[in-house]
């Protein structure tokens, strides 16, 4: 929604005007399902073609922890239990 609002300001700006680049991020910590990191790089990949075609100055990034900041890391690596739920 966020995104959506500010792409609409910014295509409405004169393309002068549109000189400092927005940066959008996403970052992946390693436990999402494939489907779901596929989709998130898809969705990256049309938002950035969409950005060049219409002279947006958007730039997405994709960032991932380090393997030692990582979740599996830290919960296997250090034998802590994942967080769990009360009720389930």
């Amino acid at each position: 929604m966020m995104l959506k609002l500010l792409w609409d300001a910014i295509a409405e700006l004169p393309l002068e005007e549109r000189t400092n680049p927005i940066h959008v991020l996403t970052s992946e910590v390693g436990v999402e399902t494939p489907a779901m990191t596929a989709y998130i790089s898809r969705t990256l990949q049309k938002i950035q073609e969409n950005a060049d075609k219409q002279n947006l100055p958007f730039v997405v990034h994709s960032v991932q922890p380090l393997m030692r900041e990582s979740y599996w890391y830290k919960v296997i690596g250090r034998g802590v239990l994942p967080p769990m739920s009360l009720y389930s």
